[in-house]
């Protein structure tokens, strides 16, 4: 009789377990037909799972939620709807990304307006360190860029690998967005983890129109990173001519050595870059020209 009991309540207890995992499952295929809802902005759809009472801030196997598709997307009625169901606007997934986080990224400026409106952190960082203004930033995106400075932002917050916005923008070449940084109060020369200025990213790229701006705001035009490189050391490396000739008008010094006792000149030697020859050799010390010489 015992024996009897005691099986009984085994196979009891394992009944329960299938049923919890059952209605488990069938709670998760769910939330994925509501999220999947959401994304094609299938509203009736939509209102049909609101209606039958769907916990509006559930996350799929990802971390995300049904508003930061609709975000993504730029769904500003689906975001009305979601966010007057009670839709938390300041969730993060996995990735620590939040709803205004996928807006910004992607330029949805109404998008990123009303998650704001609805008091969604401004600042609020990914796993990453990064937050909206560095993503808007490093896309171009400069509508976005001036609605997060107008939330009061922090402009010169700085990333886990130390790129701020202007940095980030600086590196793209994206000329309006790095204006919009600078008059928002952008510091000029704050160098990331690697010692790269904005300066010495945009020189990189050869991206003159983004370097005038930025030598016009006060950008260190000598500042080295790590290994001692300048962004007249980066424009030589790459070629770019008319850059390395602003760069000099700037007052760039080239007689400044890397860690590996390179100058810029050594750079347009060893790349045959011989436009830039011409333009370093005049600036370079002579005794500098004949260590160039025996490389």
């Amino acid at each position: 009789m015992k024996i009897l009991k005691a099986m009984t309540k085994l196979f009891s207890k394992k009944s329960e377990k299938k049923g919890a995992n059952k209605s488990e499952k069938e709670s998760s295929a769910e939330v994925e037909s509501f999220m999947t809802a959401v994304y094609y902005e299938q509203t009736e759809d939509v209102e049909r799972y609101l209606a039958r009472g769907l916990d509006i801030n559930s996350k799929n196997e990802y971390g995300n939620t049904a508003l930061m598709y609709a975000a993504k997307r730029g769904y500003t009625r689906m975001i009305d709807r979601l966010i007057s169901s009670g839709a938390d606007v300041n969730l993060q997934n996995e990735k620590g990304m939040a709803a205004l986080t996928y807006a910004a990224m992607q330029g949805h400026g109404w998008t990123v307006d009303k998650l704001l409106a609805a008091g969604a952190d401004a600042d609020i960082r990914d796993n990453e360190g990064k937050t909206p203004l560095m993503y808007a930033a490093n896309n171009g995106y400069t509508k976005v860029v001036n609605i997060l400075v107008g939330a009061k932002c922090d402009v010169n917050a700085q990333d886990k690998s130390g790129f701020t916005a202007l940095i980030s923008a600086a590196k793209e070449g994206h000329k309006e967005t790095v204006k919009a940084l600078l008059d928002a109060g952008a510091e000029v020369n704050t160098q990331n983890n690697s010692g790269f200025s904005a300066l010495m990213q945009a020189a990189r790229g050869g991206y003159r129109s983004t370097i005038e701006l930025l030598l016009a705001a006060g950008a260190d035009v000598n500042i080295q990173n790590k290994d001692g490189f300048t962004a007249l050391m980066q424009a030589t490396k790459d070629g770019y001519k008319e850059t390395v000739e602003m760069l000099l008008k700037a007052g760039a010094d080239a007689g400044l050595k890397n860690k590996d006792g390179f100058t810029a000149l050594s750079y347009a030697s060893k790349g045959r870059r011989k436009e830039c020859e011409k333009l370093l050799e005049p600036l370079t010390p002579k005794d500098e020209q004949l260590e160039t010489d025996k490389e």
